[in-house]
């Protein structure tokens, strides 16, 4: 299991938020959320922790979400 620092976590939580703020309305659920979370650790636990990159990991995954979970 990786170990995050304290400033990544909150760079993680961060992201999750400004990229839900860009998820339409009607599909800003839970379910879509923990979708974009797992994305966004999965991208961290790759490497990829530079925040634009995080923003950009967990972007390109919304239309996935929104199909799997609406």
């Amino acid at each position: 299991m990786p170990q995050f620092s304290p400033q990544l976590i909150r760079d993680m939580r961060n992201v999750l938020e400004v990229v839900m703020a860009n998820v339409p309305t009607e599909y800003s659920t839970v379910a879509v959320k923990v979708y974009l979370a797992e994305c966004i650790l999965k991208a961290a636990a790759q490497g990829h922790t530079n925040y634009n990159e995080l923003v950009s990991a967990a972007t390109d995954q919304v239309h996935v979400a929104i199909s799997l979970f609406t």
